[in-house]
């Protein structure tokens, strides 16, 4: 069962509802500075109890919304973050090695491919023509079919028929 198209005004009405959101979104929420602004950017994390630039000790956090002082990171929260991050080397080396081996035998098959058509072309046959009919034989007849009606119809009215 197929479901009914949206009706326009609730198009309009989810795009206005959008809208609305970015500009208060603007409006309302910290800037976000670069990294060529680092001053500001320790400033606004100080205001949102961020953990990347938490405030200097003993500042009062007059200003702060909620007039909280950042959370401290825990023990048990150094440890989380250093799991999540923890890379074992034995792990990234065996994928960098099989990513390599890969590349280096995608490489030989190109050579190989390579090969092939400096052989073909050395028999006399046409390498682009090889790599037309290559491409056509990964499609399904139907598909072929119909592009090739439809290159038959544009050519009859352009006169090239």
């Amino acid at each position: 069962m197929s479901e009914a198209p949206a009706p326009t005004w609730l198009k309009v009405a989810a795009i206005g509802a959008v809208v609305a959101i970015a500009a208060w979104a603007a409006a309302e929420a910290p800037t976000v500075y670069g990294p060529a602004n680092a001053a500001g950017q320790r400033d606004a994390c100080a205001k949102l109890d961020c953990a990347i630039y938490p405030a200097p000790k003993g500042h009062p956090m007059s200003d702060h919304p909620t007039g909280k002082t950042p959370m401290k990171e825990t023990e048990a929260d150094k440890a989380v973050r250093d799991s999540a991050f923890r890379v074992t080397g034995a792990e990234l080396r065996a994928f960098i090695e099989r990513i390599e081996r890969l590349a280096a035998e995608k490489k030989d098959l190109a050579d190989q491919q390579k090969e092939v058509f400096a052989e073909a072309k050395g028999r006399g046959y046409d390498t682009k023509i090889i790599r037309r009919v290559i491409a056509l034989r990964k499609r399904e007849p139907d598909d072929i079919a119909e592009e090739e009606a439809v290159l038959e119809m544009y050519k009859e009215a352009l006169g090239m028929a």
